[in-house]
């Protein structure tokens, strides 16, 4: 049997060898994320921690409210990270706290906002980070499968007996790890790069956010900056 499943797979051809890998690992990624985080919609949601009781909610999408922006300059960022995005952390239990968060050249610019007003400079701890790179990857991974399958449903073919409870629907517990379900944010990247993605288009309000921009190579950028941050700190230790 063996054998045959090696000679069948030599048959197939290199690109669905590759994409069938890319399935498999995004498909791993998300059963293991299922449970302790969600999307609201693209560049929000927030990530639970069990071990710890934090629950950290995450914003990634950038605020072009002027008063926002002049408010970010007057607390230390420049023109600069404010382009790109200022990112927020909400946590509210065990105990609440709100973090702006700025990402450049791989190095974290943070502050709290404290009951006062004021705005000191802050450290990240490891949970913060780990919340900050769910939120980017699961707001990416719609992007990276409609460019590498085309649609859900091919990426779905490539998966070998998939289980989509918690991913397309609701699992017995009622949790959803993408609002509206993963298909609909696939689908809701291919309305948004054809310009067709409105508040009136269908039941996809939920995978909007704060634009119809399609965000995900910044979404990608901010996991790859995560990803060398951890890697430094890992190698300061």
């Amino acid at each position: 049997m063996t054998e045959l499943i090696q000679n069948a797979d030599r048959q197939r051809p290199p690109d669905t060898l590759k994409q069938q890998i890319v399935a498999e690992e995004i498909y791993v990624y998300l059963r293991a994320k299922k449970d302790i985080a969600e999307l609201s919609s693209f560049g929000k949601g927030h990530v639970t921690f069990p071990d710890s009781n934090r629950t950290i909610e995450v914003s990634l999408n950038p605020y072009k409210d002027t008063i926002f922006q002049e408010l970010s300059l007057e607390r230390g960022f420049s023109k600069k990270e404010i382009k790109k995005g200022i990112i927020i952390l909400i946590e509210r239990r065990p105990k609440r706290s709100l973090k702006h968060i700025a990402l450049a050249n791989k190095k974290i610019h943070a502050i709290t906002i404290q009951d006062d007003g004021s705005s000191p400079n802050a450290e990240l701890t490891q949970e913060e980070l780990d919340a900050i790179y769910v939120v980017a990857t699961l707001s990416a991974i719609p992007g990276r499968i409609f460019d590498t399958f085309g649609s859900f449903e091919n990426f779905k073919k490539m998966i070998k007996n998939p289980d989509m409870k918690g991913i397309t629907s609701l699992t017995p517990l009622g949790t959803l790890l993408y609002d509206a379900g993963l298909n609909q944010y696939v689908e809701g990247i291919g309305l948004m790069r054809k310009g067709k993605m409105d508040a009136g288009t269908s039941d996809r309000r939920a995978v909007m956010g704060t634009s119809s921009a399609d965000r995900s190579r910044y979404y990608e950028e901010v996991t790859t900056d995560i990803a060398a941050i951890n890697k430094t700190r890992q190698t300061s230790l």
